[in-house]
């Protein structure tokens, strides 16, 4: 018993101490030239989308935390590669296809919309609203 605390602390005290170190945060070094840009990538902290069982939640998410960063623009997300990324980083690898790296956003955001929205949800959308 004593042995499964200590045994668990140190995996815990472990993993702290590595997401210390590799963060899902990237701050390079800023010059003279990026002084008033703010040179941040963040990894959200959002499920990966696999199937259509989990689009709507997914797709939920997205919007929101996109909204809290302010990258989502009216009813669509705002065009730039902070934007991107953080939609392709949300998504398993076998989702991704290889067409979205020259795709827009909304582009990209259509094609699994149309890839994992299934009738079922699209149906009890409409009886629900």
């Amino acid at each position: 018993m004593v042995i499964q605390f200590i045994f668990g602390f140190v995996q815990n005290l472990i993993k702290y101490i590595k997401s210390l170190i590799m963060g899902d945060t990237y701050a390079p070094p800023r010059g003279k030239s990026e002084a008033g840009e703010i040179a941040m990538v963040h990894n959200p902290p959002i499920s990966k989308l696999g199937d259509s069982h989990g689009y709507w939640t997914w797709k939920m998410m997205l919007k929101i935390y996109l909204q809290a960063v302010g990258l989502w623009v009216g009813d669509k997300p705002k065009e730039c590669a902070r934007t991107k990324f953080m939609i392709l980083s949300t998504l398993e690898v076998w989702v991704i296809r290889r067409e979205y790296e020259d795709l827009t956003c909304q582009s990209i955001l259509q094609d699994l919309e149309d890839r994992y929205n299934t009738l079922e949800h699209k149906h009890s959308q409409e009886i629900l609203f």
